[in-house]
Parts: C-alpha cells; sequence; structure tokens
C-alpha cells in the first residue's frame, strides 16, 4: 500500500489536484493485476491506448512518471 500512496501523492502533485480517497482501492487492484499479468507473460491490450494519450496527454505523462515508481 506504501507504492500506492506515493504513487497518488506523486499524481496529486504533478495533476495540481486533490484525489479522492476511494481511488486507493481500485488503483491498487489495477496496477496488482497488472503486474501479474507482466510476470504472466500476458500482453496487456488497450485498444483505446492512443486515444487516451491524446486526449489526456497530461495525464498520461504523469502516469509514465507513476509508473517509475512502482518499477522501484
Amino acid at each position: 500500500m506504501k507504492v500506492i500512496e506515493e504513487v497518488i501523492i506523486f499524481c496529486e502533485k504533478k495533476l495540481g489536484i486533490k484525489l479522492d480517497k476511494k481511488i486507493y482501492y481500485g488503483l491498487s487492484v489495477h496496477i496488482s493485476n497488472s503486474i501479474d499479468r507482466i510476470r504472466r507473460n500476458k500482453k496487456i491490450i488497450n485498444p483505446k491506448l492512443n486515444s487516451i494519450r491524446e486526449d489526456f496527454k497530461k495525464e498520461f505523462s504523469v502516469s509514465l512518471g507513476a509508473l517509475k515508481i512502482i518499477d522501484e
């Protein structure tokens, strides 16, 4: 849970917003499932990735920074 807290604090600072505490559970599940898929060499396919990258440029950039925290 410490990593999730670090990610949320990082995102709040970079985006200049306060995230709702409800995000902790959903983000924990999302990250846990993603890590599990990576460890099992399963592809992660998001058909909306390009539109997300384009429509939410700042958020997408921040998510790449959050990924570095998770990767540590």
